[in-house]
């Protein structure tokens, strides 16, 4: 997982809350720091914030999907521009938006639920490309 926010103190409460589970975590502190990580790191589910200064969330996703473009992408933020994160569910650049504060267990469960739909995707893709390697 990585998780993208220009507040180190975000990064580190997501840290705690999310050590038990047994996640692998990256994180960076700008938007080019996530960028330089998907290109080092294979990355099943990113996590970004909306507000960040140099580049927002949607811009970092977006660029983010051509790096990774079956990575699981959530964004969260408290204050949401609610167009363009509409817009970017509906352009398939973020899977789904969390608002800040986040619930613990909320929040736990979603990026569960992000990391089955990748699960999911790599086991489809595989099929298909067994089907067509044998059929």
């Amino acid at each position: 997982m990585l998780i993208i926010d220009d507040e180190k103190n975000i990064i580190s409460a997501l840290k705690r809350l999310l050590r038990r589970d047994g996640y692998r975590i990256l994180t960076g502190n700008s938007g080019q720091e996530g960028l330089d990580l998907l290109a080092k790191n294979d990355i099943d589910v990113i996590v970004a914030d909306h507000g960040m200064a140099e580049m927002s969330g949607i811009e970092f996703l977006t660029q983010a999907k051509s790096i990774r473009p079956n990575a699981v992408r959530i964004i969260f933020s408290g204050y949401p521009n609610l167009q363009s994160i509409n817009d970017a569910v509906h352009e398939e650049t973020i899977y789904k938006f969390l608002a800040k504060p986040w619930d613990d267990e909320e929040l736990r469960n979603h990026l569960e639920e992000a990391f089955r739909k990748k699960a999911v995707a790599d086991e489809l893709m595989a099929l298909n490309l067994s089907s067509l390697v044998t059929g």
